[in-house]
């Protein structure tokens, strides 16, 4: 593989992991704010977009070791995978159990 083309890995890679760790930082601040302080003012515009962003920056990594870690970003962020379970929950709590 050339130079260059590892060199713009790791730099596509880097930029799609920063905004990644933004994105969850965000995130798990409004998930704080509406379970512990029951501040329900902000809401997530893009919940999945995190995750999702985390994801390809690791699976387009130039690290071959770490490729098959994909999934984690997605499992981290609070608003992609434990912020739909938390709503699937509570749908099916609303629905069954109210």
């Amino acid at each position: 593989m050339s130079i260059l083309l590892t060199i713009a890995q790791w730099a596509i890679a880097s930029f799609l992991f920063l905004v990644f760790l933004l994105a969850a930082s965000l995130n798990l601040w409004i998930g704080w704010r509406e379970l512990v302080k029951r501040d329900y003012r902000g809401v997530s515009v893009l919940p999945v977009f995190g995750g999702l962003v985390g994801s390809i920056s690791i699976a387009i990594s130039p690290l071959e070791q770490v490729r098959g870690l994909w999934w984690v970003p997605a499992l981290i962020d609070y608003g992609c995978i434990p912020y739909l379970l938390l709503g699937l929950v509570m749908a099916i709590k609303e629905r069954y159990f109210v």
